[in-house]
C-alpha cells in the first residue's frame, strides 16, 4: 500500500515534469518565433537589400545611359557638327571654288591683258622667240572686217597667241581701222610688233590661212590646232568669216572654251569680245550719243526698233511691205506677254542705202520714222564712217529688223547688242550671234554631228 507521502511525491514530481516539459514546449515556441522573426527580418534585409541593389543597379544602369546617351550625344554631336563643318567646308570650298572660277571667267579681258603685256615684257627684254602672234587681215567691207575681227581675236585668244591686226588697203576699201576705231586697251598695230622682228623672222616662221574664200576649214573645226599650229611664231589669217560658232564646237576646244569664258559669254560670244575690241573713235561716238539723246532711244516711255533695208546689189526688187506688217508687230506681240508695255511708243530707226526705202517708211508711219539725213556710201572714207554710225545706232535698239538674213551690216548691230533678230517674214532667230556663212563646209568634214551643223544653219535662215 502506498503511503500518502509517496503519493503527494509522485503528483509533484509529475507536476514538475510536466511543467519542464510545457517550459521546453514554450521554450521552443519562443525559439522558433525568434528564429522566425530573425528569418524574416534577415529576408526582410536581403529583400532591402535586393531592392537596394536592384535600386543602385537601376540608378547605374540610368546614370551609365545617361552617361552613354550623353557621351552618344555629345559624340553624335561632335561627329555632326565634325560633318556639317566638312561639308560646309567642302560646301565653302566648291562654292568659292566656283566663285573664283566665275570670277576669273568674268574678268577674261583683264586677263588676256595680263598675258598680253607679260608677253611684251618678255619680248623688249629677254627673248623674242617664245612669244606667239596671230595677224588678222582684214578684207571686204566693213560687217565683214569686223566679223572677221573678232572671230580672229578668239582664235589667238584659244591659242594663247597675242593678237594683231593688217588693215590694208585692198578691194577699193581705202578706210584704215584708226579712221573708225581706237585701239583696245592693248596694242594691236602689226607694225609696232613686225619692228622687233627682221622680216625674215617673220615671213618664214609663218603659216597663212585664206578663210575669204572659204578655204577648207577642218584643221580648225576638227584637230587640236593649237598643237598643230605650235611651231609657227605668225599665223596669218585672211578672213571675212565668223567662224567662231563653229570653232566653239571643236571638242578639242571646248573645255578650254568653258575655262576662260562663263556660259553666258560663250552663248553671246561676239557681244562678250567685240565690245571689248570694237571702241568707236571720239568723233564716230560722238554721233551715235547725240542721236540716241535727242531722239530719246533710251527714255522709259520709248521702244526703238531698228529696221536696216541694204538695197545695194542684194534684194533691190523686193516689196518691202512686210517689213513694215513685222515693226508693227514686235511691239504688240510683247505688249500680249507684258501689259506694262501697252504704254510704249515705238519708234524706228531705219537704215538704209535707198532713198525710196526712206521716202516710203516716211510717208507711211510719219510718227514712228526716224532716220539720219545720210546716204550710206561704202567706196569713201566718210562713208564708211557713216555706216559705222548706223550700226552702232542699230545696236541701241530694243530689237532688230533686218529685210536680209544674212547682211554683215546687221549681224555686227545685233551681234553687238546680244539681240536676237527679226528676219524675212518675221521670223524670230534663236541667237544674236552672227551666222557663220561656211557651215555648208562642215558637211564635208568628218567630226561635226548633223545636229551642230542644223543648228548653225538655223542661226542664218
Amino acid at each position: 500500500m502506498i503511503s500518502q507521502n509517496s503519493l503527494s511525491f509522485n503528483q509533484k514530481l509529475f507536476t514538475f515534469n510536466t511543467m519542464m516539459l510545457i517550459s521546453i514546449f514554450f521554450m521552443c515556441i519562443i525559439s522558433q518565433f525568434t528564429y522566425s522573426v530573425s528569418q524574416n527580418k534577415k529576408e526582410k534585409s536581403t529583400l532591402e537589400d535586393i531592392e537596394k541593389n536592384a535600386k543602385n543597379q537601376n540608378r547605374n544602369i540610368k546614370e551609365n545611359q545617361n552617361i552613354n546617351i550623353k557621351e552618344n550625344q555629345n559624340t553624335n554631336i561632335k561627329e555632326n557638327q565634325n560633318i556639317n563643318i566638312k561639308e560646309n567646308q567642302n560646301i565653302n570650298i566648291k562654292e568659292n571654288q566656283n566663285i573664283n572660277i566665275k570670277e576669273l571667267n568674268e574678268n577674261w579681258f583683264e586677263n588676256y591683258l595680263d598675258f598680253y603685256n607679260k608677253t611684251l615684257d618678255e619680248i623688249t627684254t629677254f627673248s623674242k622667240k617664245n612669244a606667239k602672234f596671230v595677224v588678222f587681215r582684214a578684207v571686204d567691207g566693213l560687217g565683214n572686217r569686223l566679223m572677221g575681227l573678232v572671230a580672229s581675236f578668239l582664235f589667238s585668244i584659244l591659242t594663247d597667241r597675242i593678237f594683231i591686226i593688217d588693215w590694208p588697203y585692198q578691194d577699193g576699201h581705202i578706210t584704215q581701222v584708226y579712221d573708225l576705231m581706237k585701239q583696245p586697251l592693248f596694242n594691236w598695230d602689226f607694225d609696232s610688233v613686225a619692228n622687233f622682228y627682221d622680216e625674215k623672222e617673220i615671213y618664214q616662221t609663218a603659216a597663212y590661212f585664206d578663210f575669204a574664200d572659204h578655204e577648207d576649214m577642218s584643221l580648225f573645226l576638227c584637230e587640236d590646232f593649237q598643237t598643230k599650229l605650235d611651231k609657227y611664231q605668225f599665223i596669218f589669217m585672211r578672213t571675212n568669216n565668223y567662224f567662231s560658232p563653229a570653232m566653239m564646237n571643236n571638242k578639242f576646244f571646248i573645255k578650254k572654251l568653258e575655262s576662260k569664258f562663263t556660259q553666258k559669254q560663250i552663248h553671246s560670244m561676239f557681244s562678250t569680245l567685240g565690245n571689248k575690241i570694237i571702241i568707236p573713235i571720239d568723233s564716230i561716238q560722238a554721233k551715235v550719243d547725240d542721236f540716241v539723246e535727242k531722239n530719246h532711244f533710251h527714255s522709259p516711255g520709248k521702244y526703238p526698233i531698228g529696221i536696216h533695208l541694204r538695197n545695194l546689189y542684194i534684194h533691190s526688187s523686193l516689196n518691202n511691205s512686210w517689213i513694215w506688217s513685222c515693226a508693227n508687230s514686235i511691239l504688240e506681240n510683247k505688249i500680249q506677254e507684258n501689259p506694262e508695255m501697252q504704254n510704249l511708243e515705238p519708234i524706228w530707226f531705219i537704215s538704209t542705202d535707198n532713198i525710196k526705202d526712206k521716202k516710203e517708211a516716211k510717208a507711211n508711219y510719219p510718227d514712228r520714222f526716224l532716220s539720219r539725213d545720210i546716204i550710206l556710201d561704202r567706196n569713201s572714207i566718210e562713208g564708211n564712217q557713216e555706216s559705222f554710225v548706223d550700226m552702232l545706232l542699230l545696236s541701241h535698239c530694243n530689237d532688230i529688223l533686218t529685210l536680209y538674213a544674212r547682211s554683215s551690216f546687221t549681224y555686227v548691230s545685233h551681234g553687238l547688242a546680244d539681240i536676237n533678230p527679226y528676219v524675212k517674214k518675221c521670223n524670230h532667230l534663236p541667237s544674236s550671234e552672227p551666222c557663220f556663212h561656211g557651215f555648208r563646209q562642215l558637211s564635208k568634214t568628218q567630226c561635226f554631228e548633223s545636229t551642230i551643223i542644223n543648228n548653225l544653219r538655223t542661226e542664218c535662215s
